[in-house]
């Protein structure tokens, strides 16, 4: 298949979920850029003309490792820092409120020295409370790295293997590997390639090649995540073997676009070179994977998600959906300016019994029309996966993106938001 053939499959398919493929590439931003820097410490322009003797929380945690110095004496001299340059160093130009305080200590990394005081008020020895710090906050950032990082391109992979061949992606299918119980094991394969990619890097060309080789990995687990890690790892290098060439120039030919997004400040690459090339590797795959399957039957025993490519017949769906359809209507909308905010901006003025129980039954309904798209095939009948699906959750059946949302949630949201969009462009100038 021709690279121009392939990327005239990928806009038919980012034309028909164009909107879907926006919020996949938004939270690929948001997990790539923000989760690493959520909880840093931030360096923002007005700290460069603050006091020379202000201490950062970096420089506190090396005076007290490798200076061995007392920590009573340094979070002293931090806190009295802080108090002094306070006014200074405000975020949004507050001094004052606990809003404002907690916000100003994270942003300053003062929040992480008043930690390892109140652990060492605990332990009691000053360089044990420092590396219980330091260790917690790598534990922390490693678990998740290793359950959200490390698998969402799995489920982004899977969502789009979808897209291309239904015309409606439900979306609970983020919650994919979940309701298969394979969250853990996807991390654990996903972990071990990138210990073995890691290592290969190590060589002078191993690393380039490898990257290749490993290409298919993500896409293989959004088919089958029942794979072991070898089994995967092994699979992919057999798949990629005399294909890689293509994939990488395939890669470059996306490499104007890549330079527009850098000069765009990555709006161009959110809003349509990121879905376009995604959908056009996943295009790519399932060119590869026929290949596969045509040179070896024996890849057969591996893809066994046959409708993520093909619908179903409907005489298979009667089977695998008995009970049929049962009518739900859509629930009565509220009256008023209620049902306004509700109708157009998904916003709910209060959390009353009324408003619950129209929450309830639209989520009933949409979860009808879920169920009715797969019976009329045009969704992804889950019923027809070989992995059981579990269909009754109470704790993921809660997660349902679109709810009605009260006015403080969007606040939240706007503010959580925002101060990531802060804390990358403080990073960004510091950087440069």
């Amino acid at each position: 298949m021709k690279r121009k053939e392939i990327k005239q499959k990928a806009k038919k398919v980012m034309k028909r979920h164009y909107g879907l493929l926006i919020v996949i590439c938004l939270l690929s931003a948001l997990l790539a850029g923000g989760l690493s820097r959520t909880f840093s410490t931030v360096q923002t322009s007005n700290e460069s003309a603050s006091l020379p003797s202000r201490l950062s929380a970096n420089e506190v945690l090396q005076n007290l490792i490798e200076e061995d110095l007392d920590a009573g004496k340094v979070i002293a001299h931090q806190i009295q820092q802080e108090e002094i340059q306070s006014n200074s160093s405000a975020v949004f130009g507050r001094t004052n409120g606990v809003m404002a305080a907690l916000v100003n200590s994270i942003s300053s990394g003062s929040i992480y020295v008043t930690l390892t005081a109140g652990i060492h008020t605990i332990i009691g020895s000053e360089n044990l409370s420092i590396w219980c710090l330091v260790f917690s906050v790598m534990a922390f950032f490693f678990l998740a790295w290793f359950f959200i990082q490390n698998i969402f391109a799995v489920i982004v992979q899977r969502m789009i293997l979808e897209a291309r061949t239904y015309k409606y992606v439900a979306h609970d299918r983020f919650l994919f590997l979940s309701r298969v119980r394979k969250w853990r094991h996807v991390a654990w394969v996903r972990f071990v390639e990138y210990v073995y990619g890691s290592l290969w890097s190590l060589t002078i060309i191993g690393g380039f090649i490898k990257h290749y080789s490993y290409y298919m990995i993500p896409f293989i687990l959004a088919e089958n995540p029942t794979l072991k890690s070898n089994e995967t790892i092994r699979l992919s290098r057999m798949m990629m073997k005399g294909y890689k060439w293509e994939c990488c120039k395939l890669e470059l030919s996306f490499l104007g676009w890549d330079m527009l997004s850098v000069l765009t400040l990555g709006l161009t690459g959110i809003f349509y070179s990121a879905p376009y090339k995604a959908c056009a590797m996943a295009e790519y795959y399932v060119y590869v994977r026929q290949c596969s399957l045509e040179a070896d039957l024996s890849y057969q025993k591996f893809f066994k998600d046959t409708y993520l490519y093909r619908p179903a017949i409907p005489s298979l769906l009667q089977q695998a959906y008995p009970e049929g359809i049962r009518m739900h209507q859509k629930p009565k909308s509220l009256a008023g300016i209620r049902g306004f905010l509700v109708n157009w901006f998904g916003i709910l003025l209060k959390n009353g019994k009324e408003e619950r129980e129209y929450e309830r039954a639209n989520h009933r309904f949409l979860q009808y029309a879920s169920l009715k798209r797969e019976i009329e095939g045009l969704q992804y009948p889950t019923r027809l996966f070989h992995i059981p699906e579990m269909e009754k959750r109470s704790r993921l059946a809660l997660l349902d993106p679109l709810r009605d949302y009260s006015i403080w949630s969007l606040i939240l949201f706007f503010f959580y938001f925002f101060w990531n969009w802060m804390a990358l462009g403080s990073q960004s100038a510091s950087d440069h």
